[in-house]
């Protein structure tokens, strides 16, 4: 193998630094911009959200579903690694969904309040991300952005340690789970993209 050869396969090999992902946001008007769902993965495999994170609480409280916010959807990030095979769903995680489908349709048997079951059909893998600052790494808009502020660094990161510098999970395989509406299964998937799965 030559030495042009070997530097070609080590680079294919390098991370991306960046790509554009695919929710789930939330609209946060503490940040100032859409936030990653602040999902929290445990050891033991098990899905949650912080619900003090930021503003997340009032999307929680609301009920509100999942927004796609943006010309296409998508956001800068830099993916962390780490992969986490998902095997149950933690006590906030259910309480959201009991909240999003009282206030969104088909209703949740039992609403806000009630001990219907909540069950993962397809376990999915999630991953580490760390959200960039929108104002400086744009994958909606033009491939340059220009303001007043300057970056914290070559990372483009924002936020403190209170929301973990903006760190979150994304689904890397996505999640079907169920409830009950009418006494009969609902099937909902969540899931997010990235863009380099379709370069």
């Amino acid at each position: 193998m030559t030495s042009v050869t070997r530097f070609l396969a080590v680079t294919k090999e390098l991370p991306v630094k960046f790509t554009g992902i695919s929710g789930p946001w939330y609209n946060d008007t503490v940040a100032g911009q859409r936030q990653l769902y602040p999902f929290t993965v445990s050891k033991q495999g098990v899905l949650d959200l912080n619900i003090d994170y930021d503003d997340f609480i009032t999307w929680f409280n609301n009920g509100n579903e999942p927004s796609s916010t943006g010309t296409s959807g998508y956001a800068a990030a830099k993916l962390l690694g780490g992969q986490q095979l998902i095997t149950a769903l933690g006590p906030n995680f259910k309480q959201y969904i009991r909240n999003w489908y009282t206030t969104n349709s088909p209703n949740i048997d039992g609403g806000t309040s009630g001990d219907s079951p909540i069950t993962i059909y397809v376990n999915p893998v999630m991953t580490k991300v760390q959200l960039c600052k929108e104002s400086m790494v744009d994958t909606d808009n033009t491939p340059f952005t220009n303001g007043t502020e300057p970056p914290s660094g070559d990372n483009f990161i924002f936020g403190t340690t209170t929301d973990s510098f903006k760190t979150s999970w994304i689904f890397k395989t996505p999640l079907t789970f169920t409830y009950l509406s009418g006494g009969e299964p609902r099937y909902v998937t969540m899931y997010s993209l990235l863009q380099t799965d379709y370069a």
